[in-house]
Parts: structure tokens; C-alpha cells; sequence
């Protein structure tokens, strides 16, 4: 039989050509999804999907950025803090805007995917070291269907 181990951050996938089909388990922020596609589900159409980097939603992160170092800076000149206490004011401001961008760091990283058209979603990461893991694999996949069909 035949696995693809795949692991992209904290996400991961497994892969194992069976008899009858193909094994899905597909772990994506700790939610782990278990399947089973049969070969007779599977078509020969393969998608690949490229999501880009968000422009507008980088633009939004360096704006937060930016507008708490300015109130950071007209708090300091306002009130004249000492130094203790402006490192302590320029924490406290900087704490929820880099919670902020880091709730978006998803949204900076450009991500591959590709599909193969099934009645059940069969979707690998596709990544550059991938392409010929995934390539490979899916040709098994359709090798395995057309010997067993």
C-alpha cells in the first residue's frame, strides 16, 4: 500500500491508498477529519488552488503597528512619563496590536493546494518540496482505480 505523510505548520495530512480507495485523515488546527473515499468516487480532474498574500490585509496589520507607536509616542508627550514608565506604556499599547497581527499571520503566507475532483474532498498541500510527492502519489491513486475497477 501506499501513504503521503504531509505537515504544514501545525496542520498536517495522511494519505493511504487502500484496496477500495483512499484514506483520508486530514488534521487542520487540531480538528482531525476521518475518511474514507472510494475509488469509484474519485475522478481524474486534479485543481490546484494558489492563494496569494492579502495587500489589504497586510496594509491593515502595518496601520495597527503604526497607530500604536503614534499613540504610544502622543501619550508619552502628553504626560510627560519618565522612562520606566513610558517602556511600561509603550507594552501595554503594543501587546494588543501584535495580538492583532498575529491573529492575521495566516493570512501572510502564500499557500498551494491541489485538488483531486472526488465526492469527498481529496486535497493535498502543495508546497515546492511537494509537487513530485504529491504528483506521484496521485498517480497511484488513479493506477489503484483503474486496476481495481
Amino acid at each position: 500500500m501506499s501513504i503521503l505523510k504531509q505537515k504544514n505548520g501545525r496542520n498536517s495530512k495522511y494519505f493511504e491508498i487502500l484496496e477500495d480507495g483512499v484514506l483520508v485523515k486530514d488534521n487542520f488546527a487540531k480538528e482531525v477529519q476521518e475518511y474514507k473515499v472510494n475509488f469509484t468516487d474519485i475522478q481524474d480532474d486534479e485543481t490546484v488552488f494558489r492563494k496569494s498574500k492579502d495587500v489589504v490585509l497586510l496594509c491593515i496589520a502595518l496601520s495597527v503597528i503604526f497607530n500604536a507607536i503614534f499613540i504610544n509616542i502622543i501619550i508619552n508627550e502628553s504626560f510627560d512619563l519618565s522612562g520606566s514608565m513610558g517602556a511600561f506604556v509603550f507594552a501595554l499599547i503594543m501587546i494588543p496590536a501584535l495580538v492583532v497581527v498575529g491573529l492575521c499571520n495566516n493570512e501572510f503566507r502564500k499557500e498551494n493546494s491541489k485538488n483531486l475532483v472526488a465526492t469527498k474532498p481529496i486535497v493535498f498541500f502543495y508546497t515546492k518540496k511537494d509537487m513530485m510527492d504529491v504528483d506521484l502519489f496521485i498517480s497511484k491513486i488513479k493506477e489503484s482505480k483503474e486496476t481495481t475497477i
